[in-house]
């Protein structure tokens, strides 16, 4: 054995002296390592040119990062309907087509409860009707709180003779504008009314605000506007 360089032939590997020139060179010859001729430059997939890993290029990897922050959103949304409807907010409350006729009808009879109630000076009855933060704008511009307005009908200082709807059909006459937990009435009436001794009979037109509570509903605020203005012309 010689310790030397080893000067034995290698069947494996091609002698660089005996390599034919490319102008000369015959069919090629492969050793034991390289790669077939048809894979010599190919790119596996994903593999930039550039890169030396197998990550995805830049539009691939676009995709998917839109793709996930996509997901992501959907199951936000998603979530945030799920509280909504446990914790009863108006997504879940709106009323469907049916239940808004419902509201509607309910709405037309409690505003001609109220008018009813005024004429029979039925306190208790307007108590129920009108919330605590009610409000009433009257046809002289004078804003009368719930309180005032129950105080007034109750000593028979404010006394309604007549309230009656200038159409002869409720359903023509009250005008209901539902959104979800809110609501907007407005009719034309004519109303005789004693007020501080004064008597007027005249027509007018009303712009109620209705809101929500629990199965029915209460009036918040109250305009009233007399039809040729306040006192009436001749009164």
């Amino acid at each position: 054995m010689n310790g030397g360089s080893d000067d034995s032939p290698d069947p494996w590997r091609r002698s660089a002296a005996n390599t034919p020139s490319p102008k000369d060179a015959g069919p090629e010859t492969l050793s034991i390592g390289d790669p077939p001729p048809a894979v010599r430059g190919r790119r596996r997939p994903y593999e930039h040119p550039r890169r030396k890993d197998n990550t995805a290029p830049g539009p691939v990897r676009h995709l998917r990062v839109l793709l996930t922050v996509g997901a992501g959103a959907v199951l936000v949304l998603a979530g945030l309907v799920a509280v909504a409807v446990g914790t009863g907010s108006e997504w879940r409350r709106c009323p469907s087509h049916d239940a808004a006729q419902t509201d509607i009808e309910q709405l037309r009879q409690l505003s001609e409860a109220e008018h009813g109630a005024l004429v029979a000076a039925d306190t208790n009855r307007l108590e129920t009707l009108l919330a605590a933060e009610f409000k009433l704008v009257t046809p002289e511009a004078q804003t009368l709180t719930r309180d005032d307005l129950i105080a007034a009908v109750r000593s028979g200082d404010l006394d309604f003779q007549a309230f009656r709807l200038h159409e002869v059909s409720p359903d023509e006459a009250i005008e209901v504008r539902l959104d979800c937990d809110m609501a907007t009435v407005s009719y034309r009436s004519e109303m005789e009314v004693t007020y501080d001794l004064l008597h007027y009979r005249h027509d007018s037109r009303h712009t109620d605000t209705w809101v929500r509570a629990g199965r029915s509903w209460q009036e918040i605020r109250a305009q009233t506007t007399a039809v040729g203005g306040f006192p009436p012309p001749g009164q």
